[in-house]
């Protein structure tokens, strides 16, 4: 096996180990703060404590039976790629929190409501960002949005909000609204851990990439493992829709863009972009025909690599790109 296939050998197993510690880790929020202390956090184990003054069901048992189901519905409406990205954490995850719900009350933690949600979500956040920096999935309540969003056409973040909303407003009547606000920080300090997990190790300096393409078996891991070898922080999507929905929300330094995508036209990715966001654009696609390199570049793209191509070529093109985008801008 060559050098570059035992780099991503030894990159997949870290993924693993990163996927099963970032679930663990939130599995331990879950069972010693959330849970016992009713914290209205997002996820499956905010909707069980909920739930629970409602039903009076188990939540440990609810946050678990959601979580496989919505791994189950997930993969067939959002498709198999899903389910991959998705199904170790989902699986790891009811095998941690049955575990610990009886190591739990054999370790009684007694603080104020407030930090056991500050410690709630700074744990939770850890977990999560953990699982993200592998390139995973916890699935759970992310789940309905994208449904939504692949079926109807609503965005993300707005399915997201009306999923959180609901949650809280369920919350509220149960247990009012002093407890809907100290569920308010574990939301923020989840959010602030996720953030730090994901940029740790990157320095202040550190540029974000987005890797926009169909192809990623192929090229993904790839393009990941070299740039995150010079402290690049990479997301991998693979329609357009996933990448403008994070572009929208994150600030992107530079994309990769394939042009052929699943869902749209990759020059119909590229036009949309350039609508609004001047970071550079590298079309790293098969098509080599003049006319679509033409196209490419009087739409807005910086730079055209055909496939098959040479990785440390794209880091450095990548480099200089990002060089010429942070001088002048």
């Amino acid at each position: 096996m060559s050098k570059e296939g035992n780099e991503i050998d030894m990159k997949k197993l870290i993924n693993v180990l990163f996927v099963v510690t970032g679930t663990f880790i939130l599995a331990i929020s879950v069972e010693f703060f959330i849970l016992p202390y009713h914290i209205l956090s997002g996820g499956v184990a905010g909707v069980a404590v909920a739930f629970e003054p409602f039903f009076h069901l188990d939540e440990t048992l609810v946050a678990n039976t959601l979580t496989l189901a919505l791994l189950i519905v997930g993969t067939l409406i959002l498709g198999k790629q899903f389910g991959i990205d998705t199904i170790l954490s989902s699986f790891c995850y009811p095998v941690f929190t049955t575990a610990l719900s009886y190591v739990a009350p054999m370790i009684p933690i007694h603080i104020e409501p407030f930090l056991a949600s500050l410690y709630a979500g700074l744990l939770g956040g850890v977990g999560i960002g953990l699982v993200m920096r592998a390139g995973a999935s916890t699935g759970g309540m992310d789940v309905p949005p994208l449904i939504a969003h692949k079926l109807f056409g609503v965005k993300v973040a707005t399915g997201v909000m009306v999923t959180d909303g609901i949650t809280v407003l369920l919350g509220v009547l149960a247990y009012g609204i002093d407890a809907a606000l100290i569920g308010l920080i574990s939301v923020f300090a989840s959010g602030i851990a996720i953030d730090k997990i994901l940029s740790l190790g990157a320095g202040s300096n550190a540029k974000s990439v987005t890797i926009i393409s169909e192809k990623w078996k192929e090229i993904a891991d790839v393009i990941e493992l070299y740039l995150q070898n010079d402290q690049y922080n990479v997301y991998k999507f693979y329609t357009g829709q996933e990448a403008l929905d994070c572009i929208k929300s994150m600030k992107i330094d530079l994309a990769i863009l394939d042009i052929m995508l699943p869902d749209v036209d990759g020059f119909q990715i590229l036009k949309q972009i350039r609508e609004k966001y001047t970071f550079p654009v590298i079309m790293l696609t098969a098509k080599t025909e003049y006319m679509d390199k033409i196209t490419g570049l009087t739409l807005g793209a910086d730079d055209y690599i055909p496939k098959p191509f040479n990785p440390l070529e794209l880091v450095a093109r990548v480099k200089a790109q990002i060089r010429r985008y942070t001088q002048y801008n």
